[in-house]
């Protein structure tokens, strides 16, 4: 089963492969409200579990939309 650490993970690496696959242009301003970024994470103190949020823009509603994920680790 998959942690959505690793699901997370697995999202990134296919949009990089997809982004340096695709033709070249310039960024645009939409590209940048598309993207979803870290904006902080934290590790519990047994190193079983890993939280962090996500920080994305809604654009249907012009607002900022975070989400907090949890997710087991593999070296805890």
């Amino acid at each position: 089963m998959r942690t959505p650490v690793q699901t997370a993970l697995a999202i990134c690496l296919l949009f990089c492969a997809i982004a340096f696959a695709g033709p070249k242009r310039d960024i645009t301003l939409d590209d940048y409200f598309t993207q979803a970024y870290i904006a902080s994470s934290a590790i519990s103190p047994d190193g079983k579990w890993v939280a962090y949020t996500e920080m994305r823009w809604e654009k249907p509603r012009e607002e900022r939309n975070h989400d907090l994920w949890v997710g087991g680790s593999q070296h805890g």
